[in-house]
């Protein structure tokens, strides 16, 4: 029973019992609708599915930590299953999978998790990058596909004085994609800065969660701000929860899903 006072709206669903796989996955999101399934369009989470139902024979639901954006990246997606095949290894699903999957999706890791441990409910953490391909000179073609290609290059420690206001438990209204469904748009950001990179910079934020969009448009609204040298603007963005002040979007190619931590491990 739920503590006195305890919402059960707020309460996880009730795990179903199986034999339950956790996956860590890698994707190129380029030629993908998102994770989240769609009858009329390719997605990640679809084609995965695709792949289990011939393993199993019979459909099988997909949970992941969180549903990237369409032509996002991941290089550590943690998602969980409940197999009905004990004939299969849990550490084999992994190879078996990719016997199946296109080559733009990798099952890196596959094993039997911590009991009670949830894809998306269990995860404390989530770390994203965004890539920045800065100056003068084009992006060669495999860096291009990757990041974000600004033909300048910005003042880093100007962003940082804008990224700085970003840690802490705040509303991201203002960084929220127009239509996000969630009902609080408070989040926890544990750590957000630009580190330099080779041939440019890389945005990296961590936070218990995140809203659709959120890290692009906040990519995208502290490069505008660089650029137009309005960087003291930024923090009366975020505190006025005002979407249309910052829906400036940055690009979903330069966008990575890098790891999400769990209690017992991290999805990598």
């Amino acid at each position: 029973m739920p503590k006195s006072g305890t919402s059960l709206a707020l309460l996880p669903p009730v795990l179903p019992m199986g034999n339950r796989i956790f996956l860590v996955l890698a994707y190129d999101g380029t030629d993908y609708s998102g994770w989240q399934y769609q009858t009329n369009a390719p997605t990640l989470q679809g084609t995965v599915e695709k792949a289990l139902e011939v393993l199993h024979r019979r459909p099988t639901s997909l949970v992941a930590s969180g549903r990237t954006d369409a032509g996002v990246h991941a290089r550590g997606q943690g998602a969980h299953f409940e197999s009905p095949n004990g004939n299969i290894p849990p550490s084999r699903y992994a190879a078996a999978l990719n016997s199946l999957l296109p080559r733009d999706i990798r099952a890196l890791r596959s094993f039997v998790p911590p009991p009670d441990t949830h894809a998306r409910f269990s995860a404390r953490l989530r770390v994203y990058h965004y890539y920045l391909h800065t100056g003068p000179a084009p992006a060669p073609p495999w860096i291009a596909r990757y990041s974000w290609t600004l033909r300048r290059r910005p003042d880093i420690l100007r962003l940082n004085e804008m990224a700085g206001f970003l840690p802490g438990r705040r509303d991201f209204s203002a960084f929220a994609a127009p239509g996000d469904p969630s009902r609080s748009k408070v989040r926890r950001v544990r750590a957000a800065g630009f580190f330099p990179a080779a041939g440019g910079l890389v945005f990296r934020i961590a936070a218990d969660g995140f809203l659709w969009h959120m890290v692009r448009n906040l990519v995208g609204a502290m490069v505008k701000l660089e650029k137009e040298g309005r960087g003291e603007a930024f923090p009366e963005i975020l505190l006025s929860r005002n979407p249309s002040l910052g829906n400036y979007p940055a690009p979903p190619r330069g966008l990575f899903l890098e790891k999400v931590f769990y209690d017992d491990f991290v999805a990598c």
